[in-house]
C-alpha cells in the first residue's frame, strides 16, 4: 500500500530534518530555507519569511560545490558541510541539501595523520625499500657516538635526481632505479635512505671526505648511464658531501650536508663539500 504526505506534513518534516535545505525556484532565487539552514546564518528570518540579509547569507552556500567549511555562529568552531543539488518535478527550482559531514572528516584527517605518523616511523621508505630518514637519523647515532669516542671519520653524502620533474610518469622508475644502483655500490656498513621525492642521503662510517668525494665520482657515470623502461632520459644528478666534526650531532650534520647540496644546486656542479 502507498502512502502519501500531505504538504503540511510534508513542509513540517522538512522543517526539522537536522540537515540544512534551501529551494529555490526557475530563475534561482531562494524561496525557502528549514531551521537547521537557518541556524547556520547569524541573520535571522521573522514573521515566517526570509530576511533580504537570510537570503544574502545563504546565496554563497548555493555556489559552493562538494565539500566545504563553515563557521558556526553559535559556537565559532569550524564546521564541514557538503552540498548535493535536487532538481524539482516540472522544472519548479532545485532543492539544495546541506550534510554536516564534519565528525567523517575529522575521522579522515585523524586516520590520515596516523598513516602519516606510521609511515614516517617505518624503517623502510615504500616505493625503494630503503631506510627512511628516521630510520637512518636513529642509525646515525651510535655512529656519531664512535666518532666522537674514538675520532674515526664519517662521512655524509645527499644526492638529488635534478630532472625528476622530467620524467613525467617514469619519475618513481628514476627513483626506484637510482637507490638500486645505490644499493650495488655501498658497502654493507653505509646507510642509504630516501629522505624526499628524489633525494638520497648516505651515511659512510669509517669514510674520509676525500673517500666519499671519490664515490660520487663513481656513481655520477653509472646514474647517466642508466636505462629506464619508457624513456630515453637518464637521471642527471647533484651531491652535497659533508664529513663529521666535533661540533656535529646528529642533525647538524645533516643540516651540513643539506648545505653542500644547496651549493651544488646553485653553483651547478656535480658536487659541493661544506667543512
Amino acid at each position: 500500500m502507498d502512502f502519501t504526505l500531505d504538504s503540511g506534513t510534508a513542509q513540517q518534516l522538512l522543517k526539522s530534518l537536522p540537515m540544512g535545505i534551501v529551494t529555490t525556484n526557475a530563475k534561482g532565487e531562494i524561496t525557502w530555507a528549514n531551521d537547521a539552514m537557518l541556524r547556520l546564518l547569524k541573520t535571522r528570518s521573522s514573521g515566517g519569511k526570509l530576511s533580504l540579509d537570510a537570503v544574502e547569507e545563504l546565496q554563497p552556500f548555493l555556489e559552493s560545490k562538494g565539500t566545504f567549511t563553515v563557521l558556526d555562529p553559535n559556537s565559532g568552531s569550524q564546521i564541514w558541510l557538503r552540498h548535493v543539488a535536487v532538481d524539482l518535478a516540472g522544472g519548479a527550482g532545485r532543492s539544495h541539501i546541506f550534510e554536516d559531514v564534519t565528525e567523517a572528516k575529522d575521522f579522515q584527517q585523524e586516520r590520515d595523520q596516523l598513516a602519516e605518523t606510521v609511515r614516517r616511523q617505518s624503517p623502510t621508505d615504500e616505493l625503494t625499500g630503503l631506510l627512511t630518514q628516521h630510520a637512518l637519523m636513529q642509525g646515525l647515532l651510535p655512529l656519531v657516538s664512535l666518532s666522537r669516542r674514538y675520532d674515526m671519520p664519517l662521512s655524509m653524502v645527499m644526492l638529488e635526481i635534478k630532472n625528476l620533474k622530467a620524467f613525467s610518469d617514469h619519475g618513481p622508475n628514476a627513483v626506484v632505479a637510482t637507490g638500486r644502483l645505490l644499493k650495488e655500490q655501498m658497502r654493507w656498513a653505509d646507510m642509504i635512505a630516501r629522505v624526499g621525492e628524489g633525494q638520497f642521503l648516505l651515511a659512510l662510517p669509517e669514510t674520509s671526505k676525500a673517500a666519499a668525494a671519490q664515490l660520487v665520482d663513481k656513481i655520477y657515470p653509472l646514474l647517466t648511464q642508466l636505462k629506464l623502461p619508457g624513456t630515453d632520459l637518464q637521471p642527471q644528478a647533484a651531491f652535497g658531501i659533508t664529513e663529521w666534526s666535533r661540533n656535529d650531532d646528529v642533525k647538524r650534520l645533516i643540516r651540513r650536508t643539506e648545505k653542500a647540496l644547496d651549493l651544488a644546486r646553485e653553483d651547478d656542479t656535480r658536487y659541493a663539500e661544506v667543512m
